[in-house]
């Protein structure tokens, strides 16, 4: 199951964060938006090994990790903006998050009218987790309403745009 989480930005330099249980391997998988507006990935197994890499792409934030099968998939906040009203959402793949990832593409130009900033897997479905913006910064993250938009795949593998819920 995956699920969104915030991290402390102001002690450890991360910003947003996700993290991923590897079905029926046992590892745990977090990925985090640091400071350099790229996403670093660990994992830990149950003998608290720690594996680290990065997915090599600057100007991105919000991921969102999760299994389609044998791919891992990542959903980005594509272009990173904070607190801006539609950005774009894209999503690269892999079978080895620690080795390459793969460019997806761009899955909606607009996020919906709001910002990627996750995935979240509720009953089996995963859906894209997007803080909306009312194009001004809030006072507070936590003030952002939240869409939930379900995530689906062709029968290609690619990901299929955004329903938006509507």
């Amino acid at each position: 199951m995956a699920g969104p989480s915030r991290a402390d930005a102001s002690s450890r330099g991360w910003w947003r964060s996700t993290a991923a249980d590897a079905v029926g391997e046992g590892d745990l998988w977090l990925a985090v938006a640091n400071h350099h507006m790229d996403i670093s990935l660990q994992s830990r197994n149950g003998s608290y090994t720690i594996k680290s890499g990065s997915l090599g792409q600057p100007g991105i934030e919000g991921p969102g990790l999760f299994r389609n099968g044998p791919e891992w998939v990542m959903t980005v906040s594509y272009g990173a903006c904070g607190y801006c009203f539609g950005t774009q959402m894209a999503y690269f793949t892999s079978r080895d998050p620690l080795v390459s990832w793969q460019f997806g593409g761009v899955v909606r130009s607009d996020a919906c009218g709001g910002q990627p900033n996750g995935v979240v897997t509720l009953n089996g479905q995963t859906y894209e987790w997007l803080d909306i913006w009312n194009g001004h910064q809030q006072e507070s993250q936590t003030a952002a309403p939240i869409l939930l938009s379900p995530l689906a795949f062709n029968p290609d593998g690619t990901l299929q745009p955004l329903s938006c819920g509507y």
